[in-house]
């Protein structure tokens, strides 16, 4: 009767259709229902992680050794030297793109949480972070030289800005790739451009900065499509399981 009160007309009818399909997708199945809940404790596990992590750096790699060479360092040089020279510009450049990251992640967290369909993305993210982080726990790079990353002024929940040495690969190059390829799946075309967006501008970023080296950027991306592959070839085994016989129709239909 509340809802009767407050919404008239389109809006009445869109509110219910929304909350038929939002309690279709997630609570119309016993199975469908442990799917909302493990996605709702492992998106929300993710996002206290990530925060910790940004202030910390608790699971990163910290460790310095000597020796390596990068020729997208030398023929970038000058843009180097110009964003040490300006840090007003380099800290609003640092603040823009983690606010990009920082905005698509938190997005793709909700849609995924009310209307995910597939164990797709949770296959993903655990694949390929596990994986970076067994990297480097065996692989270690020297600290770039003219290194100018520190902290703009602005906190990320994403992005940490402590002085480490987790390199290879790029997990938030690799991360806005995933964004991209897990839109441009569900039909999401703006969400899909402004991570393919992200992407090349976080690379930039972190090149010129000397935040990472330019392989680990690209590892990133293969790495991210990699495993996005090959999450597709599991998730549906688990998908079937959940009661998703067709993953995106009902999803697409909002154009959320």
């Amino acid at each position: 009767m509340a809802d009767k009160g407050l919404l008239t007309g389109e809006l009445q009818q869109r509110y219910y259709r929304y909350k038929r399909l939002l309690e279709e997708n997630n609570f119309s199945m016993p199975t469908k229902k442990i799917m909302f809940g493990v996605r709702m404790t492992v998106m929300v596990s993710l996002v206290i992680f990530s925060i910790s992590n940004a202030v910390t750096g608790m699971a990163v790699q910290k460790t310095e050794t000597e020796c390596i060479w990068d020729g997208f360092f030398v023929a970038t040089q000058p843009l180097n030297k110009y964003f040490e020279e300006n840090e007003g510009i380099k800290h609003g450049m640092m603040i823009l793109s983690s606010a990009l990251i920082d905005s698509i992640l938190f997005i793709f967290t909700i849609r995924y949480i009310l209307w995910g369909k597939s164990w797709r993305p949770l296959i993903w993210f655990v694949s390929f972070y596990l994986t970076r982080t067994l990297i480097q726990s065996v692989f270690i790079m020297k600290f770039p030289d003219d290194n100018l990353w520190d902290y703009p002024g602005i906190p990320s929940i994403t992005v940490t800005y402590l002085r480490t040495t987790d390199f290879f690969y790029s997990g938030h190059v690799g991360v806005m790739v995933f964004c991209a390829l897990e839109n441009r799946h569900e039909g999401n075309r703006l969400l899909m451009y402004l991570s393919t967006f992200t992407a090349f501008f976080e690379f930039f970023v972190l090149l010129v900065l000397r935040a990472h080296y330019a392989v680990d950027m690209f590892a990133g991306i293969v790495f991210a499509h990699y495993f996005w592959i090959i999450s597709g070839w599991v998730s549906p085994y688990l998908d079937r399981w959940g009661g998703y016989k067709d993953s995106q129709a009902d999803y697409n239909k909002l154009q959320l």
